[in-house]
């Protein structure tokens, strides 16, 4: 009877797991975002002062059958030019949100 019950602790486990990551898979448009620029003149002008603390951004991962790369994307209105880009090719990506810094002083 034990091994019964722990059998359905386990599935109810992974079910859970699942649904978790089903939801995170359906939040993954640009309405979950929450970007610090709207713009990219925002950006850019943030980034004329050389130092920007932390805003956030989202990262993206592109894959095909060479390999893959992530970048951060700094601004709503480069997000939307990048996923309308990708959804004219037929490339894996994923994306998430993330926090990101810039400092000057780094690019010297």
């Amino acid at each position: 009877m034990l091994e019964i019950v722990l059998k359905q602790k386990n599935l109810l486990k992974q079910i859970i797991v699942d649904i978790e990551l089903l939801l995170l898979q359906k939040s993954d448009n640009m309405n979950e975002f929450n970007f610090t620029y709207k713009t990219d003149e925002e950006f850019q002008k943030a980034k004329e002062r050389g130092y920007i603390e932390s805003y956030n951004i989202v990262r993206i991962n592109i894959s095909d059958n060479k390999g893959f790369f992530n970048y951060p994307i700094h601004s709503e209105e480069e997000f939307n030019k990048v996923i309308n880009f990708l959804e004219t090719i037929n490339i894996n990506y994923n994306i998430h949100p993330d926090i990101h810094s810039y400092d000057i002083q780094d690019y010297v």
